[in-house]
């Protein structure tokens, strides 16, 4: 407590941030739910996914308990792509979605997705 207040202190606080749905904290809670919830992004295995757009990074992480896909667009710019059938389980943006086996991801953002199959 010896350090100073930053002056933002009235802008970037635990409590603005957790009235806001869309906040870098309850983001995060909802990150560690997830992680929680599922298992296999705790104790499964790793599989680097390849053939995805230029920028875009993907990994599954596989238990017997089921199977979840990262997607991660390092982009500026919206990414759409072909991909199996899968259910969203968090998106980073508005824009995040699966629709018809294609993704759409916005730019510099995120998906985490359920494989169907």
């Amino acid at each position: 407590t010896w350090l100073p207040i930053h002056p933002n202190f009235g802008k970037i606080n635990v409590e603005r941030q957790n009235r806001e749905t869309d906040s870098l904290l309850n983001t995060m809670r909802s990150l560690l739910k997830i992680r929680r919830e599922k298992v296999a992004l705790r104790e499964g295995s790793l599989e680097i996914l390849k053939d995805l757009p230029r920028g875009v990074l993907g990994y599954a992480r596989s238990k017997r308990e089921g199977r979840l896909v990262i997607l991660l667009n390092f982009d500026q710019k919206k990414k759409e792509f072909h991909f199996h059938s899968a259910n969203c389980v968090f998106r980073l943006s508005e824009e995040d979605e699966i629709k018809n086996e294609t993704v759409h991801l916005d730019g510099y953002s995120g998906m985490i997705l359920e494989s169907t199959k």
